[in-house]
C-alpha cells in the first residue's frame, strides 16, 4: 500500500492459524461470496426494519442461539454479576433503567424485544447491557480486552480503524445488523451476542460511522447505562447529533467514541472521551490512536483502573502511536495499511490483535476500517491478521427521511 513504507516495523503475524486470502466482496445487502473464493468468512447479516420491539425481536429469533451459546459459555461469571445485581447492588440496578425507561424508551423496548424474541429472561438482558456500571460499582479487578482504534486525517481522505476485542466467549456469535428504524436513519452495525446495538463498529445512512472504546474509571453513577446510549447515537443525522446523544446528562459511565462522516462537502471526525460527569471533544487532523484509557488533556488524570491500564491498554496505544510516528502526511495512508497495523502481535497476549492465550480470554472479533469519503467499510470477520475481509457500503438514506 502507498503508505506502508512509512510505518514503522511491526514484525510477523505470529500466532494466526490461517494464512492470509483473497479478499471477499459483499455490499449490505448481503451479497453471497465470490465465485470461485475459498474461506473468506463474514458475519452474518440480518435485515430487519419497523418499531423497536419489532426490530429487538427479530434480531432475537434469528440470534437466539448466539445469544444462549454466550450465556452458557460465560454462565459463571454472569451469575455473579447478576447476584450482585439482585442484591447489594439493586437499588443502583434499578435506578439506572428507571433512567433510561425515563429518557430512551426506544432502545430500552428494543431490549425487552431482544428478550422475547431469544426465549430469554428479561432480567438477564438488562443486567448484560449495564455490565460497564454493575462491574464498576463492584470495584473488581478488570480482565477485559479492550479495543484498539486509528485515525487517518489528511486532505480530502479520512479513515477510521478499529478493533473490536472482547472476550473469547463471542467468538464465532458476532453478527451484523442493517436495521430501518422508525426515524427513517438506517444504520448498518456490527452486534454481541445479547447487547443492544451500538457498542461495535457501525455507519449510518447519513453517512455517519461510530467507534467506542471501554474506559475503566473508577467513577460511575445510577444514570442511564452507556450500551443504550450507543443504540440511541447510532440514529443520529450528524456528528453534533450524536454528540449530543452519548454526552446526556444522565450518562452512568465513562467511555470513548470516535464519531466520522462528510459534512458540508468535507471529511470531518472528532474524539469524544467522558466520564459520568465531565467530558472533551476534539477535533481530528493527522494521525491519532486511542485503547482504553484516557487520552485527552482535560481528562487524562481521572482515576482509572490502573493495573488494567498498565497491563492492557497503554502497550497497545504505544505500539501504535510508535508505528505511526513518523507518517507525515496521514493522506497518504490506505486502508490496508491500517489493517496491517491492526494485526500487530507486538506485546501478545495483549497486542492490538488479540488471541486468547492460556488464562487471557481477549480476542480481536472484528476490525472495521471505515474509508469515510467513499461511505465504505471493510470488515474483517474475527482477527484481520487471518485476512478475511467483505466489504459494505454505508445504508441509503430514504427521501424526505
Amino acid at each position: 500500500a502507498a503508505g506502508a513504507a512509512l510505518l514503522a516495523p511491526l514484525g510477523p503475524a505470529l500466532g494466526c492459524r490461517s494464512p492470509r486470502i483473497a479478499p471477499g466482496n459483499a455490499d449490505a445487502a448481503g451479497r453471497e461470496e465470490t465465485p470461485g473464493l475459498r474461506g473468506v468468512r463474514r458475519l452474518p447479516l440480518l435485515e430487519v426494519g419497523g418499531e423497536p420491539y419489532a426490530v429487538g425481536v427479530a434480531i432475537g429469533k434469528r440470534f437466539a442461539r448466539e445469544f444462549r451459546t454466550f450465556f452458557a459459555r460465560r454462565r459463571e461469571w454472569f451469575d455473579e454479576l447478576a447476584r450482585f445485581a439482585e442484591n447489594e447492588g439493586r437499588p443502583a440496578f434499578e435506578a439506572m433503567y428507571e433512567a433510561a425507561r425515563r429518557h430512551l424508551p426506544e432502545p430500552v423496548e428494543e431490549l425487552r424485544g431482544l428478550a422475547d424474541g431469544s426465549g430469554l429472561p428479561l432480567r438477564e438482558l438488562q443486567v448484560l447491557n449495564a455490565r460497564s456500571e454493575l462491574e464498576a460499582a463492584q470495584s473488581t479487578p478488570l480482565d477485559r480486552a479492550g479495543c484498539s482504534t486509528i485515525v487517518a486525517a489528511g486532505g480530502d481522505g479520512l479513515l477510521l480503524a478499529h478493533n473490536e476485542d472482547g472476550d473469547s466467549a463471542n467468538e464465532g456469535l458476532m453478527y451484523l445488523a442493517q436495521v430501518r428504524p422508525r426515524s427513517g436513519v438506517a444504520f448498518l452495525a456490527v452486534g454481541y451476542p445479547g447487547i443492544v446495538l451500538g457498542n461495535a463498529p457501525a455507519i449510518n445512512d447519513r453517512g455517519l460511522a461510530m467507534i467506542t472504546n471501554f474506559i475503566g474509571t473508577l467513577a460511575w453513577r445510577p444514570g442511564i447505562p452507556r450500551y443504550l446510549l450507543d443504540r440511541w447515537a447510532l440514529e443520529a443525522r450528524s456528528i453534533d447529533d450524536a454528540l449530543t446523544r452519548v454526552l446526556h446528562p444522565e450518562r452512568a459511565y465513562a467511555f470513548h467514541h470516535v464519531l466520522a462522516a462528510m459534512e458540508h462537502g468535507r471529511p470531518r471526525a472528532v474524539a469524544v472521551e467522558a466520564t459520568p460527569a465531565r467530558s472533551q471533544v476534539r477535533e481530528l487532523r493527522g494521525v491519532y490512536v486511542h485503547t482504553n484509557h484516557l487520552v485527552l488533556d482535560q481528562l487524562r488524570a481521572e482515576p482509572q483502573m490502573d493495573e488494567y491500564v498498565a497491563k492492557s491498554s497503554r502497550p497497545r496505544y504505544e505500539t501504535l502511536t510508535a508505528a505511526l510516528a513518523g507518517v507525515a502526511d496521514p493522506g497518504i495512508l490506505e486502508v490496508e495499511d491500517l489493517a496491517t497495523l491492526l494485526s500487530s502481535h507486538a506485546g501478545r497476549p495483549y497486542s492490538p490483535c488479540r488471541h486468547p492465550e492460556g488464562e487471557v480470554r481477549g480476542a480481536t472479533l472484528a476490525c472495521a476500517v471505515f474509508d469515510i469519503p467513499r461511505r465504505r467499510l471493510r470488515l474483517y470477520a474475527g482477527n484481520p491478521c487471518r485476512g478475511d475481509w467483505a466489504e459494505y457500503l454505508a445504508p441509503e438514506a430514504e427521501a424526505f427521511a
